[in-house]
C-alpha cells in the first residue's frame, strides 16, 4: 500500500468529505407508502409498531445511513437487548445498502460500526440492562434508533430522557430517537404504552407486511403459516405477527407466571425454608443469579431475589474471584441447600475451579429436557406452588412475561401438521439469563415430597419430623404385638415407664 504523506491523507479526506456531501440517498424513491412516512418523518420522537417481515429494518438503515450524510462526523447508534443480536438484524441492512448504493463506508467486525466516507459512524450496541446503558451517556448521537423495544426493560425511559436526549443539544431539532419494534405477548411496556398514547408527544407509525411490496404474495404467504400452525386469523398469534395489533396472548408466553403468582414479601411461615440457587454464567456477558426457597412442610416454592452481574471489566471476561464473591456473599445470607449453574461457553473447568479453589458445593446445571422443565414450572404456577416476591424480582418477571416461542422456527411439516411440544424454540430476541437461572434453580427444589394425600396426615418425607414419625409408627405396631404382655403394664394396663405415645 503507497504510503501517503500528512497533506495527501488531508487532501483525501476533504475529497471524500465533498463527494459525502453530494451523496445522498434517495428516500422517496427507496421507500414505499408508510414506511416512507416513517423514513422522513424529522419529529424529535418517533416510533413505529409493526409486523414481522414489514420492512422496518431495512427503513431502519435508510435512515441511519441518511442521518449520517447529513452531519459529518457525527456518532450515530442503533440500539436492541444486545449487541450480538444488534449485528443480527442490522449489519446485513448496512451492508446490502453499502454494496447496492457503492457508499465507500468501512466496517469494523470487532467494534461493530460502520464509518461513512464522512466522519460519520453508525454504531451498534445493546441495552441490556442499567449497567450497559450507563456507556451511552458521554456521546452526543444525532440520530438513535432503539429497536425491539418490545422485550427492553422498563429502563428504556431513563435510557431516553436522562442519558441520551441531553447529549443531542447541538443537533437543536435535527436530533432525534427513534423507538421501534413488535407487539409482545404480554401487552406491556414501553413500546406499548408509546403505540397506545399512554407516552404522549411521540409521532407513531404502523405499518404491516400486507403492506410490502417486496413480499412476492403476502396473503399466501400468510395463509401458508397459519394452516401450519393451525391458527385462524382470530388467534392472538395472527393478530400480534401479522397484522401488528397489540393483543394479550398467554399461549405464546414460554412462563406462565401471573398477577395471582406475586408476592409483597417473602413469607415468614412455614419455617422449613430450604434455599437454592441458580447461575446462568456469562463468559463475556452478564452472569444471572435467582434465589429460590421451598418448603416441604407447605408443598411451595418462592422466587426470593434476582439479579444480573457483569465482568467488572466490561471488554474481559468473567473471572472465578467474581462468581466466588457474589455467591460466598449470598451463601451467608441464606445458607443454599443446592448450588447449580450453567457454564455455558466458560465449559464445565469452571465449575470446577469454584469447587476446588473457593470450596463451593456448585454442580453443572441440567440442560437436556429443559422444555420438560418448563412444563413443570408452568403446571407450579398455575396451582400457586411456585410464587415470586416482587419487589426482588422485577428483571425476572419482565423477561418472562416477554419471553415468546418463536413459532417461526417450527417445522410442522414433518408431524403431518401436528406441532409437538418438543418442536418448540424460544424466541431469542428477549434476554433469558435470568429465566435460565431460574429453571435451572427450579430443578434443585424438593418441595413436591410433600403427602397431601387424604387420610391420616404425617410430617413432609425427608424431614426429621418424618423420621421421627416412622419411629413412632414402627413402635406403636411393636406395641399392638405386644399386647397383653404382664411386663409392659402396671397391672391396670398403664404405661409402667410413664410415657406418652
Amino acid at each position: 500500500m503507497t504510503r501517503l504523506s500528512a497533506i495527501e491523507r488531508r487532501k483525501l479526506q476533504e475529497y471524500r468529505e465533498r463527494q459525502a456531501r453530494r451523496f445522498r440517498l434517495n428516500l422517496e424513491q427507496l421507500t414505499f407508502g408508510p414506511q416512507r412516512d416513517f423514513v422522513l418523518d424529522s419529529a424529535p420522537y418517533v416510533a413505529a409498531s409493526c409486523s414481522r417481515q414489514c420492512g422496518k429494518s431495512y427503513g431502519i438503515g435508510l435512515k441511519l445511513i441518511d442521518a449520517g450524510f447529513e452531519h459529518p462526523h457525527a456518532p450515530l447508534l442503533y440500539l436492541t437487548n444486545t449487541r450480538p443480536q444488534a449485528r443480527s438484524i442490522m449489519w446485513p441492512v448496512l451492508h446490502e445498502l453499502h454494496d447496492t448504493h457503492r457508499i465507500g463506508g468501512t466496517f469494523h467486525e470487532v467494534r461493530q460500526t460502520y464509518t461513512l466516507p464522512n466522519g460519520a459512524v453508525i454504531h451498534l450496541g445493546g441495552a441490556n440492562d442499567e449497567v450497559e446503558i450507563e456507556r451511552y451517556r458521554g456521546p452526543q448521537y444525532a440520530k438513535v434508533v432503539i429497536d425491539e423495544a418490545q422485550s427492553i426493560r422498563p429502563f428504556i425511559g431513563y435510557l431516553i430522557n436522562e442519558i441520551i436526549r441531553p447529549g443531542q443539544a447541538k443537533y437543536g431539532d435535527a436530533g432525534q430517537i427513534l423507538v421501534t419494534g413488535t407487539p409482545n405477548a404480554a401487552r406491556a411496556g414501553f413500546l406499548y404504552d408509546v403505540a397506545t398514547g399512554v407516552e404522549e408527544g411521540w409521532s407513531v407509525h404502523k405499518w404491516t407486511i400486507r403492506d410490502n411490496p417486496h413480499i412476492p404474495n403476502p396473503e399466501k404467504f400468510i395463509a401458508d403459516i397459519l394452516r401450519r400452525r393451525g391458527l385462524t386469523e382470530k388467534d392472538a398469534a395472527y393478530l400480534r405477527e401479522f397484522c401488528g395489533e397489540w393483543v394479550r396472548d398467554s399461549a405464546s408466553q414460554v412462563y406462565q407466571i401471573r398477577r395471582q403468582n406475586l408476592l409483597e414479601a417473602f413469607p415468614d411461615e412455614p419455617n422449613d425454608w430450604r434455599f437454592v440457587l441458580g447461575i446462568d454464567f456469562g463468559f463475556v456477558n452478564i452472569t444471572a443469579y435467582v434465589v429460590l426457597a421451598y418448603s416441604i412442610q407447605a408443598g411451595r416454592i418462592v422466587v426470593a431475589e434476582s439479579f444480573q452481574r457483569r465482568p467488572r471489566d466490561e471488554d474481559g471476561m468473567l473471572t472465578p474471584e467474581e462468581v466466588a464473591q457474589v455467591i460466598e456473599g449470598l451463601h451467608e445470607r441464606y445458607g443454599f441447600v443446592s448450588m447449580v449453574g450453567d457454564p455455558g461457553g466458560l465449559g464445565s473447568k469452571f465449575i470446577e475451579a469454584l469447587r476446588k479453589r473457593f470450596a463451593l458445593p456448585i454442580k453443572a446445571a441440567e440442560k437436556q429436557a429443559k422444555l420438560g422443565a418448563i412444563e413443570l414450572m408452568n403446571g407450579d404456577l398455575r396451582t400457586r406452588r411456585m410464587m415470586v416476591v416482587e419487589h426482588a424480582n422485577r428483571d425476572l418477571l419482565h423477561d418472562a412475561a416477554n419471553l415468546q416461542w418463536n413459532w417461526a422456527m417450527v417445522d410442522a411439516k414433518k408431524h403431518g401438521g401436528n406441532v409437538l411440544r418438543s418442536d418448540l424454540v424460544i424466541d431469542d430476541r428477549t434476554p433469558d439469563h435470568l429465566t435460565d437461572a431460574a429453571t435451572y434453580g427450579y430443578r434443585e427444589c424438593r418441595h413436591f415430597l410433600y403427602d397431601d394425600s387424604p387420610g391420616d396426615r404425617h410430617p413432609p418425607k425427608g424431614s426429621a419430623a418424618y423420621e421421627d414419625w416412622l419411629e413412632e409408627q414402627r413402635t406403636e405396631e411393636e406395641l399392638e404385638e405386644a399386647e397383653g404382655d404382664d411386663w409392659l403394664t402396671d397391672g391396670e394396663g398403664g404405661d409402667p415407664f410413664g410415657l406418652e405415645w
